[in-house]
Formats: structure tokens, C-alpha cells, sequence
């Protein structure tokens, strides 16, 4: 390889003048902008969330090509101009320890050089940086030494005064990028990679070939994705890294479409923008329900899957086996893919199960107690709490599917747990008081419909009055309704006796939606 890539820097836009890309990366996508520079023929803004920096380059005038068909705008630094007919994602900068001699062996491999070794400094030290031509369309690489540089950005930047702390920060970072590809290209483009970059190609999943890729077939759709990466790659599966690394990799998917499937994404971004180039990039959180939820409400609009993805049977029991609530993934848009028999730790899944039963052992909850798991989905809680010695389970929940799950689960687990398909709503059935009942996302899922919620909330605590006795205990978790709200809600005939302790989520600045998990009492 010509060049050894030791960290992804940035990813650059190249922006018309008055293009509204930097209000909505601060007021939509809650980006810190942390750092400028404002020449006569442009203005270039750095953005920040987490690990993830993004700088917009907005040039101020059309910059003309000259005779090689490139273009040379002396002002712009860290970057070289593209001529192209829409805004766009057009580099992505990567850290190298050998600026001018990556770029030497680059040369010699054929690769074409848009801007040479230059060296930029100011009272914090200085950096080397040259701009290399990419084999897929517009794309193109800033290689960037800051090794002898301690400022908090790039020299020729002034930086901007935030309120964000690296709490607000955690666990956002670039997870993948994505080309647009026209068809039969991708192989050229990992051979290109792998031998000026020294990338290697990894498995999506399962499902991805080494020769054929991970091809999505059907419905009218066709696409063929094909993974690399920069470090020592899996064999086996795409690893997401951990959040507590302080250098989390970032993958890049290669991306064409199949022939005969109809018009798809790619097909209309290369018509679009008249070529291959960065398609979409893709950002790693570590709550992915609140982040959208407050994206949502920020006023990002989200693609929405065909209902039928969260229905169908295979893929409701995935989404009940990760522990997630179809209704709530629909709600904004969230796909999810898992592996067999791995079991995602979000908000209603392990991490609630363990909150829960670590509560009821830790204050001598009887073990003989009668507990009602509303909307038990996979019945994952009740298989812990009676491996845990709780003997008197009842786990109920609307969806068949669901119900024929958990009854499986049990089956396997050798656990003597009642199931039973009942709407919590109006329920016909249930003749039993009970001592414990727990709710772990159905009444969120309740409070969502968009069909009289209001109504349908009464209804809910109506049925949890006729099923929870005098003194009994509720116990729910909510991602979304704060403590005060859940305390409102459900001030007629409950009061709280404490709240279980939850991650705070922190995002642009301000503390956002946490996961309230509550223990309520009914006093009359």
C-alpha cells in the first residue's frame, strides 16, 4: 500500500453560498459548530458531535476548472474544489504519519494529485496536508498530519466557544460511509483502495458472500453492498466498535444496484449527481430511540420502511428477541438487524431485566408473589425472574406472535410460566389481583397510537386498577415520559416510592430524554 491510514479526521461538504447544510446540522442534527475561517471566495465551518467532525466548505463564487479539469481555489485549505451540479459529500480526510511520502508513492501508483504537500501553521503548531483524487467520482482525500499540532481544530481556524462538555458528547461517531456505484464497479474500487490505502474487504453478516457481497433482493428493489475498512478487519461479522474507544473505526460500504429490480437509491443518486460519490453517512449512538425521538422532534424527517416490515412474522420475533417494541421502531422509522440468538442491550431489553430483578432482590420482594408482565413480548423478564426463584408468573400481550414466542422460550427454558394473548386494554381473562405487575414499553407503545391516546391511556390505567391490588406495586419503564409526566399521569390512586437509576442522555448540549424506570405504589 502507498499510504497508511491511521484514523478518519473529518468528512467534508462542498456547499453553495446560502446553502442551509450548517443551520440544520446545529438547529436539526444538534452538531456543535466549534471552529471557522471566512476568506473573500469562502467559508469554511467545522462541526462537531462527539468523534464525529464534519466541515463545510460554502464557496462564495463559482470557481472556474482549469485546463486538466481540475480546480484551484488558493483559499480554500485542506481541500481542493469540485465542479458539480448539487451540494455534496466530497471528502473524507484521512490522518497518515507521512504526508509527502504517501504522497510521493500515491504519484507513483498513478494516482492523481489535486493538491500538493503543503505545511500550515500558527501559535499552536503546524500540520502538513495534500488532497488526492478518489477512484469513485467526485470523492476525493485530504491526507493530514497533526501529529505536531495542539490546537483543538486546524491551523487557519478560529475556534468558537461551546457550552457542550464530552458528555454531551458520548458515543457518537462516524460508523460507516456509503458510495453510490454504478454497476460491476465495486470491484474495481476495493482493488483501488486496498493498494493505495491498504484496505481490507470484511463480512457484513451471515448473508454477505466474499464473491457476490450482501446482496438485498426482492420487492421490486436490488442492491449489492460490499464492506472495507482501514483496520485489522473481522472475518466473520461487522464488530461495532465500542464506545469507550477512543478511536473507533469507521467502514465503507460500496454500494450498486442490481440489474431488472427497478429504480432504487443509488440509481438516483448517480443520476442526480451525475456520478459515484458519498451517498450517505452513517453515525453510531448509543440510544438509538431517544436520539430519534429528539431528531424527530427537531424536525428531521426519517424515511419511513413499508408497514409490513415490523409485521411480518420472522421479523416480529427479531425485533422481539432484541427486546424492542415493533410499535416504537415503526413509530420512527428504525430498522434492525441482528444475528441469531444475540440479544441487544437497550432501553427495554438486558438492561431493564437486570434493573428490575436486581430492585425486587434487593429489597426482599417475596418470592411467592403474584407478578403480571404486561406486554411480555419475548418473556425474557419472566425467564429471569424465575431464574431467580419467582414462582407465581403471568405474562400477557396482544400479538399472537409474541405470545407463541415466549411460550416457546419457556418451553426451552423448562419454565412453569403462564402466557396468554390478551389486549391489557379491555381484558377479558384476566380474573387474577395481583401482587407486582411490571410494564417495560407497552404503555410508551399505548401513548404513541395515534388513534385517541388520550382515551387509551384512561383505558390503561383503568385495567391496572382492576388487576393490581390495594398496596400492590407497578413497576414501569418509560423512554417517553419523564418521571414528572409518569407522576401525573398516574397520580389518581398511586404515589411513588422511588426511582430506579438509568444513563443520562446528554445531546446538543443539554441534558435530553432519559429512560425513566419508576416504582409506583397503588394507595387506593
Amino acid at each position: 500500500m502507498a499510504a497508511s491510514v491511521r484514523r478518519l479526521n473529518h468528512v467534508a461538504f462542498q456547499i453553495a453560498r446560502g446553502d442551509r447544510l450548517p443551520s440544520t446540522l446545529t438547529d436539526r442534527f444538534k452538531f456543535d459548530l466549534f471552529a471557522s475561517r471566512t476568506t473573500e471566495s469562502v467559508r469554511q465551518l467545522a462541526f462537531r458531535k462527539g468523534a464525529a467532525v464534519f466541515l463545510v466548505n460554502e464557496l462564495q463564487r463559482a470557481v472556474p476548472p482549469v485546463s486538466d479539469g481540475t480546480e484551484y481555489l488558493p483559499d480554500l485549505l485542506y481541500d481542493a474544489p469540485v465542479s458539480h451540479v448539487v451540494n455534496t459529500a466530497c471528502n473524507a480526510c484521512f490522518e497518515v504519519d507521512d504526508v509527502e511520502g504517501s504522497c510521493e508513492r500515491l504519484q507513483e501508483q498513478g494516482c492523481h494529485l489535486l493538491v500538493p504537500p503543503l505545511e500550515v501553521e500558527d501559535q499552536r503548531g503546524k500540520v502538513v496536508y495534500c488532497v488526492v483524487k478518489s477512484i469513485v467520482g467526485n470523492v476525493r482525500h485530504t491526507l493530514l498530519d497533526r501529529t505536531r499540532y495542539t490546537g483543538d481544530f486546524l491551523p487557519g481556524f478560529q475556534s468558537i466557544s461551546s457550552e457542550v462538555t464530552k458528555e454531551d458528547s458520548a458515543g457518537t461517531f462516524f460508523d460507516h460511509i456509503t458510495y453510490a456505484s454504478p454497476r460491476k464497479s465495486t470491484g474495481q474500487v476495493l482493488r483501488w483502495y486496498e493498494k493505495k490505502f491498504g484496505f481490507k474487504r470484511f463480512l457484513i453478516n451471515r448473508h454477505d458472500s466474499a464473491d457476490d457481497g450482501f446482496v438485498i433482493n426482492g420487492d421490486g428493489m436490488g442492491l449489492r453492498l460490499t464492506a472495507m475498512q482501514y483496520w485489522q478487519c473481522s472475518k466473520v461479522s461487522l464488530t461495532l466498535p465500542s464506545v469507550e474507544k477512543d478511536e473507533p473505526d469507521c467502514k465503507f460500504v460500496v454500494a450498486e444496484s442490481l440489474p431488472d429490480q427497478g429504480k432504487n437509491q443509488v440509481d438516483t443518486f448517480l443520476e442526480h449527481h451525475q456520478g459515484a460519490g458519498i451517498q450517505h453517512i452513517a453515525l453510531y449512538t448509543n440510544d438509538i430511540l431517544c436520539t430519534s425521538r429528539i431528531l424527530m422532534e427537531s424536525g428531521v424527517q426519517f424515511v419511513s420502511p413499508p408497514p409490513t416490515y415490523y409485521s411480518q412474522f420472522e421479523k416480529a420475533q427479531e425485533i422481539q428477541m432484541a427486546g424492542y417494541d415493533p410499535c416504537l421502531l415503526s413509530k420512527f422509522g428504525i430498522l434492525l438487524d441482528t444475528e441469531v440468538e444475540e440479544h441487544a442491550k437497550n432501553v427495554f431489553g438486558k438492561e431493564s431485566i437486570d434493573r428490575i430483578v436486581t430492585w425486587l432482590k434487593n429489597h426482599n420482594f417475596p418470592k411467592d408473589s403474584s407478578v403480571l408482565d404486561i406486554g411480555t413480548g419475548n418473556g425474557m423478564l419472566l425467564v429471569e425472574m424465575a431464574k431467580n426463584g419467582f414462582t407465581n408468573l403471568t405474562g400477557i400481550d396482544y400479538s399472537s406472535a409474541s405470545v407463541e414466542l415466549s411460550k416457546s422460550i419457556m418451553r426451552r427454558e423448562l419454565h412453569d410460566v403462564k402466557i396468554q394473548e390478551e389486549d391489557f386494554l379491555n381484558p377479558s381473562s384476566l380474573r387474577s389481583v395481583f401482587d407486582l405487575c411490571i410494564d417495560k414499553g407497552t404503555f410508551d407503545a399505548v401513548s404513541l397510537n395515534p388513534d385517541n391516546s388520550a382515551e387509551k391511556q384512561v383505558q390503561y390505567i383503568h385495567s391496572l386498577r382492576s388487576v393490581l391490588r390495594v398496596d400492590g406495586l407497578f413497576i414501569i419503564t418509560s423512554c417517553n415520559w419523564t418521571k414528572e409526566q409518569l407522576k401525573s399521569i398516574f397520580c389518581e390512586g398511586f404515589e411513588i416510592l422511588q426511582e430506579l437509576p438509568t444513563p443520562k442522555f446528554q445531546f446538543g448540549g443539554k441534558t435530553g430524554t432519559t429512560v425513566s424506570a419508576l416504582v409506583l405504589k397503588r394507595n387506593k
